[in-house]
């Protein structure tokens, strides 16, 4: 399986390439997709997943409300494109101008491997956490 490199530059641009990995144990393909993608591009996962098909100005004043900090249209379609390149999210006509952005599978697993991560650093045993009390953090 490919997976992604990131590497990004002062405009906060992330290039993506990819190329195959040595794996270790208890390292699966996701888990390193997960941990290769910028913080820009998980934002965007967690957006783009939380909404019905926004269109690229939806995702930037939702990450501004969000975070507080300006989206340049210069860091943000780029970072898009990246992401549908990679399948982890599709990218459709709604109009004329607009497009839409959906999460993928693929996305999905990725974004659901990075839930996961982040819930195995919250507590020390997550398995033993039920499905609802999670929904709720």
């Amino acid at each position: 399986m490919k997976h992604l490199d990131t590497d990004s530059d002062q405009s906060g641009t992330v290039s993506v390439s990819q190329h195959r990995p040595s794996t270790t144990a208890g390292d699966g393909p996701t888990t390193t997709e997960v941990r290769e993608l910028s913080n820009f591009q998980r934002d965007l996962l967690f957006v783009v997943a939380g909404a019905a098909e926004p269109s690229g100005q939806e995702i930037k004043r939702e990450l501004e409300a969000t975070t507080m900090e300006m989206v340049l249209p210069g860091q943000l379609y780029p970072n898009l494109a990246e992401l549908a390149e990679h399948d982890l999210v599709e990218k459709s006509a709604r109009d004329g101008r607009t497009s839409a952005y959906d999460l993928t599978e693929r996305g999905s697993r990725v974004l659901g491997e990075l839930c996961r991560w982040q819930i195995r650093h919250l507590r020390a045993e997550p398995s033993d956490v039920p499905l609802e009390e999670l929904q709720t953090l």
